[in-house]
């Protein structure tokens, strides 16, 4: 595989498309610095996947994109192709071997998307990296050498070199497959490690779901069983409570028909008053009106009198303002007479001022005159003196120039004098230096070893600490599993905590009558005032608290009592019932307070026999205390034999309750059976306390453990922070050793080079001499011709003194003219300005003059007005007196008829209260009546909230239509052969059947199913992924025992070739490569040994540039030899060497051309003669490159005449 071509377009210099074809052979590109050459090697690289943008000069990819010159905009997009002839099919991946030619494309959009394409077709960045795998041009191997990096071959650490020889030996696919095996390995088996644990799990879930499945098929039967034997007890009890209800009903019909016809007679005694009320409304709108009119009559006569007293006033302040505007225009006319006196003394001011000014302008002309004459023999004398002057200035600079030239030659005798002190001074500092510079030496071997000590100390602290973080770590893992846990408890608790208080404040639990008075009239809220309660106080079974353990007794003895709302009157039970008829929203019982018996004491004083069911019972607050005495003569007892017995003796009881729920009365009737009949209303409440109370409980726990928890934390941060710290200072040691193994190196070379400089100061002080004694000839040559120019200087002074003192004296008449001149304008100044103040004031005062007459006009114009208002305000007054007569006649009119109105409206009300008390006389009767029908309501109510319950427990327990259950069994119920008490103890039976099965999930059969299909398929898949992690093993070990054997072959090779290249190309000296592991082949690094000749070098570093170039050339050539590359990019690697060397660079490369493709970037003339084709790069235009290309082979075998051809 060859470079056939090169396509450019947008990289970096190249805006437009540029091509370059390859040939066979070496191909120099040439060209001036800066020019672009290097860009090229770029883009080859960057079109190879290179990702480093480091390695591409730059400092982020956009920079590869031409980013525009002063003559040409920027371009959005770089794009490379590369064409690579397939010359070695066997070299390449399956998948390019039969390609004849491959044509690779990258492009990157200034938008920062990018694109790589194989033979014009989108591909990935690996896909580009597989074409070289193999090929040994990988993108570390060392066929690509960029500028300036010929060295950092030999710099390049022990792995980095190996990675040279593993390119060379085609182990970079082995390897990268490696990699991808290895990465595969992981993969599977952390999978493993999941699915394992997944399948533990789901075993121990079968075990459970396996019982819970066979219970469940159990519980089934007997449920089944139950249901029957439910609907038969539901049926029978439904047809009892039906047959009630309809005989309650009959008498309630009756009472409801009285109470029809009171309502006849209210209605009746309701219109009559309705008539009277009309009337007495009438005349209570006429008393309103004619009180109205009175106010209006009274309101009229307060606005009179305010009129009047205020047109009284404002005559007043007329009056007084015309004597005010009388006096103010006699002040004006006396003022204005002043003004005129002023204005014509001003007049005549300004007349003598002028005759002045007249007179100081003529004795100026006369001074100006004279003046002139004096001027003129002034200018004369200034001009000899100027010329005097030029001739000074001439003689002085000429007395400049020598002084100069006499004092630089001193400062420059001074300078030599200096240095050569400070030449002596440093021959002294350079013996004092090596002294100090072999203290140096043994002082940076002392430091090393004291820094070694420290690492060391370093990493066993390190080592402690890391074992204390790891047993907090661990102890860290258990706290945050418990809180955790704990924190999921919470939740779950929280969640069923709050679905059974959102039930409980639903009212969920009761039936559906209650349920809507409660939510229509609610009584639990802070803002709800007593009048908007509605006399509703709360349900039975919220006002009773019953001691634990006494909650089934409890909701026995009081049965659907419970479910009843108590209220503060009768008239808040019917207010709800009317509600619960008109949104036919069921039915309710109420229980008023005066139901209760009203004692001094609370029931549980008044009832001292321990045996009674009230001393286990609370009154919550809010409800009356004496709400206990529901349960008044209720005992309650451990079971049923203990009632029998209390039943026996002679007691009060009205009945007897056991704990479990069963009812015994004296006259022997007794009522029990599954407690699943009661409501269970109080252990659903009973259920959300002990919820309440774990939850509290789990919240005071998770702060605990949260506070553990961030102690832990806290203390693993912290350690970790110390291993940070101890790392961050043994790092720090390790800096430390290298600065102090340079500082050891510093201290050698500077020991040489103070010797070189010894030398060198020697021959500058003898030089040094030789300058003094020339410049001291100098100085006396120039001191002669000094003393000629001083005396020149001397003779024109005197000169120039004597014209400055004629001037001096002509200077002082013009000076004494000039200060007459300047007093008479100052006169003319002082009389001008006092002629215009003169102008000012005049002005000033005739418009004081004019705005004076103005003011006397207008004044005149509003005595006129003010005159005119006063006659018009005596008008209204008199007008204002009559009308104030006749409203006060008005008001005494209206005064008479609001008493006669009065009168008639007491009659009206004497006859209202008459009526009213037949209404109440009629009213008491049907309350009565009404008292008859409530009662009857409540009975029927309790006995229709007894059938409901029975058909809603019915519900609630099974989806199945009551009606269709109501019609399959009631025949059966209604038969002489049916039973209730064996029907009730089968169903008694199946419930402790199911009782004593327990908890039963009903999903585990399903579960259980499908878990097992679930085991199944997970253990497949884990045997499949056991069989693939083998197979990935056993190629990894192939890979391996491929990898070494091919790198141990190609590292003798290479290194046989390169202890015979080094002497070569070095005229001697020796060199070889070495294991830094031999016995780990798969991870040693490779090591260079340079011996120069004559010189015995420790390490390379201390090599010259130009060894360093000659040593990695030998050891890229010696791997060309051995393995040769398919093409060879060099740039400017044969800068660093001298004219010998680069002759023995380029006899090798013309070896290696034979076999590879070489493209080298040089400005060196002898390597351009070597090579088959130059490629000229040149920036015709700033910031663009160019390309042309010259083809030396053909141009030798033309004759000398004809000129080279120049493809561009």
């Amino acid at each position: 595989m060859r470079l056939k071509r090169l396509e450019i377009i947008g990289f970096k210099s190249f805006p437009e498309k540029s091509v370059i074809d390859f040939p066979a052979g070496i191909s120099a590109i040439v060209g001036p610095n800066g020019c672009g050459k290097s860009n090229i090697i770029d883009a080859i690289k960057w079109v190879m996947g290179e990702q480093s943008i480091k390695q591409l000069r730059g400092k982020s990819m956009g920079d590869v994109i031409f980013s525009g010159t002063d003559k040409r905009l920027p371009v959005n997009l770089a794009e490379v192709s590369l064409i690579l002839s397939n010359d070695t099919p066997e070299t390449m991946e399956p998948g390019f071997s039969q390609l004849t030619e491959i044509m690779i494309t990258r492009r990157l959009f200034r938008s920062g998307e990018s694109a790589y394409l194989i033979n014009k077709q989108p591909c990935r960045l690996k896909d580009i990296h597989n074409v070289f795998l193999g090929s040994g041009m990988g993108a570390k191997s060392c066929a690509i050498v960029q500028q300036g990096n010929i060295g950092a071959i030999t710099d390049a650490t022990p792995e980095e070199r190996r990675t040279f020889i593993e390119e060379a030996a085609g182990v970079t696919r082995y390897k990268t497959r490696k990699t991808e095996a290895i990465t595969k390995v992981n993969s599977t088996t952390q999978n493993l490690l999941r699915l394992n644990d997944i399948i533990e799990e789901i075993h121990k879930q079968m075990t459970i779901l396996r019982r819970q499945a066979r219970k469940a098929l159990t519980y089934k039967d007997f449920r089944e069983s139950l249901k029957k034997s439910d609907t038969l007890v539901t049926v029978y009890y439904h047809e009892q409570f039906a047959a009630q209800i309809a005989t309650t009903e009959t008498l309630l019909a009756d009472l409801q028909l009285a109470d029809g016809l009171h309502e006849t007679e209210l209605a009746k005694l309701n219109a009559a008053l309705d008539k009277i009320k009309s009337d007495r409304f009438s005349k209570d709108q006429i008393i309103s009106r004619k009180k109205t009119e009175k106010s209006d009559a009274e309101r009229t006569l307060d606005q009179l009198k305010n009129d009047l007293k205020y047109l009284r006033a404002e005559e007043k302040r007329l009056a007084a303002e015309i004597i005010s505007l009388e006096a103010a225009t006699r002040d004006l006319s006396a003022k204005n007479q002043k003004i005129s006196d002023e204005i014509a003394e001003e007049t005549v001011k300004r007349k003598n001022i002028g005759l002045e000014i007249e007179g100081i302008k003529v004795e100026l002309g006369e001074k100006s005159a004279a003046s002139e004459t004096i001027r003129s023999g002034l200018k004369e004398a200034q001009q000899a003196l100027e010329a005097r002057k030029k001739e000074l200035m001439q003689v002085m600079t000429q007395k400049l120039r020598l002084q100069n030239i006499f004092k630089n030659a001193e400062s420059s005798r001074e300078n030599l004098s200096q240095r050569i002190q400070r030449i002596q001074k440093d021959e002294e500092e350079l013996a004092e230096k090596t002294i100090k510079l072999k203290k140096n030496l043994q002082g940076a071997e002392t430091l090393l070893q004291e820094i070694g000590h420290q690492k060391e100390s370093f990493q066993l602290r390190i080592s402690e600490k890391k074992e204390i973080l790891n047993g907090q770590s661990d102890e860290l893992g258990k706290q945050v599993k418990s809180v955790t846990l704990m924190t999921n408890d919470r939740n779950r608790i929280r969640s069923e905590y709050h679905a059974l208080k959102k039930m409980d404040d639903a009212y969920e639990w009761y039936k559906d009558g209650v349920k809507s008075v409660m939510k229509h009239f609610p009584t639990d809220s802070e803002n709800i005032s007593p009048s908007e309660k509605n006399g509703i106080i709360g349900i039975t079974a919220d006002g009773l608290e019953p001691a634990p353990g006494f909650e089934i007794a409890l909701e026995a003895a009081l049965g659907e009592t419970l479910q009843y709302i108590v209220i503060n009157e009768p008239q808040a039970g019917i207010k709800a019932i009317s509600y619960l008829k008109e949104s036919n929203s069921g039915r309710s019982g109420f229980i008023p307070e005066s139901a209760f018996e009203k004692t001094g004491d609370p029931p549980s004083q008044r009832d001292s026999d321990p045996r009674l069911l009230i001393h286990h019972v609370t009154v919550k607050p809010g409800f009356d205390e004496n709400i206990a005495g529901l349960l008044h003569g209720v005992a309650v007892v451990e079971d049923f034999e203990d009632a029998l017995s209390l039943c026996a003796s002679k007691n009060s009881f009205s009945r007897v309750v056991t704990k479990t729920g069963d009812i015994l009365f004296p006259n022997g009737m007794m009522v029990g059976g599954s407690q699943e009949k009661l409501s269970g209303i109080y252990k659903k409440k009973l259920a959300l306390k002990e919820l309440h109370q774990n939850l509290s409980q789990l919240e005071t726990d998770l702060e605990s453990g949260q506070k553990i928890q961030t102690r832990l934390e806290t203390t693993v941060k912290n350690l970790e922070t110390d291993i940070q710290k101890l790392t961050v200072e043994k790092n720090h040691a390790e800096k430390e050793m290298l600065e102090a193994e340079k500082k050891q190196f510093q201290a050698s070379e500077s020991l040489k080079h103070a010797l070189s400089q010894y030398e060198l100061i020697r021959l500058e002080k003898e030089k040094l001499l030789g300058e003094k004694t020339d410049i001291e000839d100098e100085m006396t040559a120039h001191d002669a011709a000094l003393s000629e120019i001083m005396n020149q200087e001397k003779a024109v002074e005197n000169e120039i003194s004597r014209i400055t003192e004629s001037i001096a004296s002509l200077s002082e008449k013009i000076a004494a003219f000039h200060q007459s001149e300047m007093d008479l304008k100052l006169s003319f100044t002082k009389l001008q300005a006092e002629l215009d103040n003169t102008e000012k004031t005049l002005k000033r005062l005739g418009e004081f003059q004019r705005e004076g007459i103005v003011q006397a006009e207008q004044i005149q114009k509003d005595i006129v007005i003010k005159t005119h208002k006063t006659e018009q305000t005596a008008v209204q007054i008199a007008d204002m007196e009559n009308r104030l007569s006749e409203t006060q006649g008005g008001l005494n009119r209206l005064d008479m008829e609001l008493l006669d109105h009065d009168a008639d409206y007491q009659r009206i009300v004497d006859e209202i209260t008459r009526t009213d008390e037949t209404l109440a006389l009629t009213r008491n009767r049907m309350e009565e009546t009404r008292q008859k029908v409530h009662q009857l309501e409540l009975e029927l109510s309790g006995l229709t909230i007894q059938r409901e319950n029975v058909i809603n427990r019915f519900l609630e327990r099974y989806s199945q239509s009551f009606a269709a259950v109501l019609a399959a069994f009631r025949e059966t119920v209604q038969s002489p052969d049916f039973s209730i008490e064996k029907t009730e103890a089968a169903l008694a039976g199946f419930r402790k059947k199911i009782d004593r099965i327990g908890d039963v999930n009903l999903g585990a059969i399903e579960a259980y199913e499908e878990q097992k299909n679930r085991y199944e398929f997970l253990t497949r898949q884990r045997d499949d992924l056991v069989a693939a992690l083998e197979d990935l093993q056993r190629v990894i070990k192939k890979i391996n025992r491929i990898t070494q054997q091919l790198f141990m072959e190609m590292f003798d090779k290479i290194n046989e070739q390169f202890k015979a290249m080094f002497p070569r190309l070095f005229a001697g000296g020796s060199a070889w490569l070495e294991l830094t592991q031999p016995a780990n082949p798969l991870e040693t690094g490779v090591e260079l040994m340079i011996h120069p000749p004559g010189k015995k070098v420790t390490r390379l570093s201390l090599l010259s540039g130009g060894e360093k170039a000659l040593s990695a050339i030998a050891f890229i050539f010696s791997t060309f030899l051995i393995n040769p590359a398919s093409y060879c990019l060099l740039d400017e690697i044969d800068a660093p060497l001298d004219e010998a060397n680069t002759n023995r660079f380029n006899e090798l490369l013309k070896i290696i051309g034979e076999k590879s493709q070489i493209i080298m970037i040089s400005h060196n003339k002898t390597s351009m003669e070597f090579a088959d084709m130059l490629f000229g790069v040149t920036m015709g235009e700033s910031g663009v490159s160019k390309l042309v290309s010259v083809n030396i082979e053909k141009l030798s075998e033309r004759s000398g005449e004809t000129k080279p051809s120049i493809q561009n």
